[in-house]
Formats: C-alpha cells, structure tokens, sequence
C-alpha cells in the first residue's frame, strides 16, 4: 500500500498520537508504522480487539500493561546458556510480572463478550516462581541479595568479621608506636588488600610487603606482615563470593534460557495487546465508535468528525458514497469544508483498517480497500513545468489507471 498517498490523509499524525498512549518501546514502533489492513476477517478482528480493550479499560478497570524493557536480545543469549547480569534478570523479572498481570487481569473479567481479547492473552506464558526468585535475589542492577543462597550468605558473613579483624589489628598500628611512622592516620587498600601508608624514609620499620608507591615518592603502601594471611584469606573468601554469584546468575539465566520461546512470543503479544490498549485509549478520548465494515466499497458516516480538528470547533460531516451511486462530487466556497470532508472520509476509512475506532456516529459503514489513492494539495512543479491545474491532472491520470474496483 502506497504509504505516502495515505499519509495525504494524515493517518500518519494518527498513528504518532496514539502511539504517545502505548507503555512499551516496541509497542510504539509497530504503532507509528502501522498500514491499514485489505483483509476484511482481520480488520474485523482489530477493531473487536479495539472495542474490547474499551471495556477492559474503561467499565471493568483493567489495569494497562506494566513497563519492561527491550529484552530480546539478551533471550537469545539466555536461550543458548549465557548468564545474564543482574539488571538482564531484572528486566526477565519485570517481563514475567508483566505477563501475569495482563493475563490475570483479563481473565478476571467474566464478560463473555470478551473474545477476542481473552484468546490473544490465554496465549501468554508466565512463572510466578521465577519471577519471585529473581526479585528476591537480585536487589539491583549490579547486586545479589546475601540472602539468595545459604552458602552466599555465609561466605559474605565471614568477609565482614575478617573486615573488622582487620581494621581493628591496622587501627593498633594508628594508635601504637608505628603510627609516627605513617604519612596519613588512615587504612587504605591497594589491589583489594588492606595497606598503611607509611612515609617514604620509615619504609624499613614497617615489616611486611610493599604493594604501591605514591606519584611524588613519599609515600610507600605496605602491607604489614601481621595481616597478610587475613588479606590472603580475605581475598579467597572474595574469590567464593564471587564464585557464588556466578552460580546463582547462572541458574536463574538457565531457568530464563529454558523459556526462552516462550518469552519470546510474550513479548510479542504483550506488545499487541499494548497497542490496542493505546487505540482503547485514544477511541475513549474521542467518543469513538466500532463501525460496521464491507467489502463492497460501501462508506458511510453520520456525523462524522476529523479527529485532527478540535472537538469544539469541528463540524461533523455526513458522507455516503457505494450503495445508490459510486462518484460524489463537492462543491462549494473556500473555506466551505470540501477538502476536509474528503480527507476526513480517507481518514476514517483508513482509520478503521489499522484497528481505530472512529469519531462518529454508531450507524457509520466503512470499507476495506485494498489501496488508498489521493490527489489532495497543489501538484505545481517549476521543474517539470506543471500548472497547478496540469498537476491534478497528472495525478488524477495516474489515478484513474491504477484504478481497481477495490481502490
């Protein structure tokens, strides 16, 4: 379908509106390159979906689809057995709640009216179990709760008693005879150890292992032989600490990996269901209605309103065209509405292809047609040495020769 001609229409602002209603990233995208559907079963489809999302939104509260980021990628990386990062299982986390929450929240409703809607999420996959494992082991982008293995919290238990040890056995040396010693009243670290900064001409009273020297060469940073098994412990419970990460990263990337498929496919309908939530949104926002859809090439609006114009200034338009006759001509003064009643007609039909409910009245009729062909505007060219008036006429030739009795 020739996109630039339906963009004379302004579907395009449309599609941008409403995508600015729609939660996910992807959602967005595939809204704001939407074309209008030349199935009839399908358009049909949309726009139950549309009507159905109205009512889950707007009569029974259904909450819209919670935030997770773009994750498809890093599905792909779970699914053939790499570990994920912290803020990769967050995102998987965020993913499964999503999920559930859309699924839970429709299958809460007992209309039986809702159809089509009720397929698209028994479609949804989800693992309460993983989900809450994930948000309980992992507490942020870069940590892993103590508390997400036995052994991890044992490992991380015993790093903080040999911290104090430590810090307790270097503060003697602050406080004691070596402190006249030291540049600074001060323990610091130098390759993860813990190292006193002694002053460059005392360096062979400190006894112990001289790990950095300071820029201008005053300062040397020893290591003092009485901690030096606690810093080599220290640094092998480190080792086991992260070690441990590892492991537990690596079984939650497993359990993600394994679902992968799964995942996958909920992302994608998350993503539909989010676009028709937006189209909900904006339907209501209109006063929109579901119109009745042809193939026959029948178009007909009751009070049919431009949805670009504002509500209060607008003036709705009545249209019929395909039952009794298939040409309309419109004239009139400037100003007097023509071309907005002819891209108002355009628009709404094109509208209802993309799954939109429509500003009029409950009686409109639309049809889907398999292309849109516009002639709207001044088609003036200096360089080809077009009028305004050969303009239209070269356009409307071309019109007439794609022609079809579904255009």
């Amino acid at each position: 379908m020739n996109r630039k001609a339906i963009e004379k229409t302004e579907l395009n602002k449309i599609l941008s509106l409403v995508a600015e209603y729609a939660v996910l990233d992807g959602s967005r995208e595939r809204l704001k390159s939407l074309s209008p559907e030349t199935d009839l079963s399908a358009a049909k489809k949309s726009l139950e979906l549309t009507e159905e999302c109205v009512k889950l939104l707007f009569t029974y509260g259904v909450g819209k689809i919670e935030y997770f980021p773009p994750f498809a990628d890093e599905l792909e990386r779970a699914a053939k057995g790499s570990a994920l990062s912290c803020g990769e299982l967050l995102s998987a986390c965020s993913l499964l709640r999503a999920a559930r929450i859309a699924h839970s929240g429709i299958a809460g409703v007992t209309d039986e009216e809702l159809k089509a809607v009720r397929v698209l999420a028994d479609r949804l996959y989800f693992d309460a179990a993983l989900e809450e494992d994930i948000q309980t082991k992992i507490l942020s982008d870069t940590e892993v709760s103590d508390y997400a293995s036995d052994r991890l919290y044992t490992i991380r238990r015993e790093i903080r008693s040999l911290n104090e040890r430590i810090r307790s056995r270097l503060a003697e040396y602050l406080t004691g005879e070596e402190g006249k010693y030291l540049q600074d009243g001060i323990v610091t670290m130098r390759d993860n150890r813990y190292v006193l900064p002694v002053r460059a001409e005392y360096k062979r009273n400190i006894k112990g292992f001289i790990h950095d020297r300071s820029a201008s060469g005053a300062t040397f940073f020893i290591e003092p032989e009485q901690v030096l098994e606690m810093n080599n412990e220290l640094r092998s419970l480190a080792i086991d600490e992260k070690e441990e990460v590892e492991r537990i990263l690596g079984e939650l990337s497993r359990r993600v990996g394994f679902m992968g498929k799964e995942l996958v496919s909920d992302i994608e309908v998350l993503e539909e269901l989010d676009g028709f939530y937006a189209r909900a949104e904006y339907a209501y926002k209109l006063s929109s209605v579901k119109p009745s859809v042809n193939a026959s090439g029948i178009v007909s609006f009751d009070c049919g309103r431009h949805p670009l114009i504002d509500r209060k200034k607008v003036v709705p338009i009545t249209l019929s065209l395909g039952r009794d006759y298939r040409f309309l001509l419109i004239s009139g003064p400037n100003t007097g509405g023509k071309t907005v009643t002819l891209k108002t007609a355009g628009l709404l039909c094109a509208m209802a292809q993309c799954g939109f409910l429509i500003p009029a009245d409950e009686r409109s009729e639309v049809c889907v047609f398999d292309e849109f062909l516009v002639d709207i505007g001044d088609e003036q060219s200096i360089e080809q040495s077009l009028s305004t008036f050969s303009g239209h006429m070269k356009k409307i030739t071309g019109i007439l020769e794609l022609a079809m009795p579904h255009t």
